[in-house]
């Protein structure tokens, strides 16, 4: 017996979703004319559509008209292969060897519909978890790696992350602009890293990027202010770095 479906406009957005995956390429995209077509539906009917989707970052438009898969899909894609068994594993015993290494936590964030999302961390004498992914329920901006994933994103993902977490405020440097937000962002992107202090703890984090060069993810490692000293800090920060590649490799 075929269910009925409670809110149509909602079937209609996922359906022309599927058709944008399915119809056009990856990199190549549809012109709405085609999208239009396969959904057997007027052009400014599937505009509207398109352009709920845009601002919700799950479709991007590019310079020449045509529609792709927007950051949001792309990320719920790379998480889906993330957590895969084969790149679980891979992921894992990355994450083990930064903490064998330099004998702290370390963790693997991605961003995901304006928040960081944890896939995998791995502590000192304790097993690493990447099975599941765990939204972060602070500010994104209160750790180095959130603030590593809102410097890499787009200006659509940025946008979304404000909506749902807000200026930083007293959180970070009393960042209460955009203004000063952008400087802020700017500068990570500049130095490829962000180091932090929070209460007794340091924070040290770096981007991750894909074989592309397109950004994946933010890698970080705590450890206790007392054990950091100058020498510590470049030994973390050195293994964040060097291990970054490897796992942008492995998450393509």
């Amino acid at each position: 017996m075929k269910k009925e479906v409670p809110v149509m406009a909602v079937k209609k957005a996922l359906n022309l979703l599927e058709i944008l995956h399915i119809g056009g390429l990856p990199d190549s995209g549809m012109h709405l004319s085609d999208i239009a077509r396969h959904m057997d539906m007027p052009a400014n009917s599937a505009r509207n559509i398109l352009k709920t989707l845009v601002v919700c970052g799950y479709v991007e438009q590019a310079a020449d008209t045509r529609y792709l898969p927007g950051p949001s899909c792309r990320h719920m894609g790379r998480l889906n292969r993330v957590l895969s068994p084969d790149q679980s594993r891979q992921v894992q015993e990355i994450l083990q060897h930064i903490t064998d290494t330099v004998g702290e936590a370390t963790v693997y964030t991605v961003l995901l519909g304006g928040n960081r999302v944890l896939v995998g961390t791995a502590e000192p004498d304790r097993e690493v978890r990447v099975n599941q992914a765990v939204v972060a329920s602070e500010s994104i901006f209160m750790r180095p790696t959130g603030r590593i994933l809102a410097a890499y994103a787009s200006q659509a993902e940025l946008d979304r992350i404000l909506i749902k977490h807000g200026l930083p405020g007293a959180i970070w440097n009393g960042i209460r602009t955009r203004s000063e937000l952008a400087r802020a962002l700017s500068h990570i992107r500049e130095t490829g890293e962000c180091i932090e202090p929070s209460g007794e703890v340091l924070g040290m984090a770096c981007p991750v990027f894909d074989s592309d060069q397109h950004f994946t993810g933010a890698l970080g490692c705590h450890a206790p202010l007392f054990r950091c000293t100058a020498k510590k800090q470049k030994q973390i920060l050195d293994e964040l770095k060097k291990n970054a590649e490897t796992l942008g490799n492995v998450t393509n």
